[in-house]
């Protein structure tokens, strides 16, 4: 159970990096499209 944690945060601080690098309109867009589906 432990290391499926560790996973999952491993994998959302790397979505959350890849986002944070995205350009500014990207994100908006981004966010955006997750509001309203």
């Amino acid at each position: 159970m432990r290391g499926n944690y560790e996973v999952i945060d491993e994998a959302i601080s790397g979505v959350c990096y890849y986002f944070m690098r995205l350009p500014r309109s990207l994100r908006l867009l981004v966010m955006t499209y997750l509001v309203f589906t």
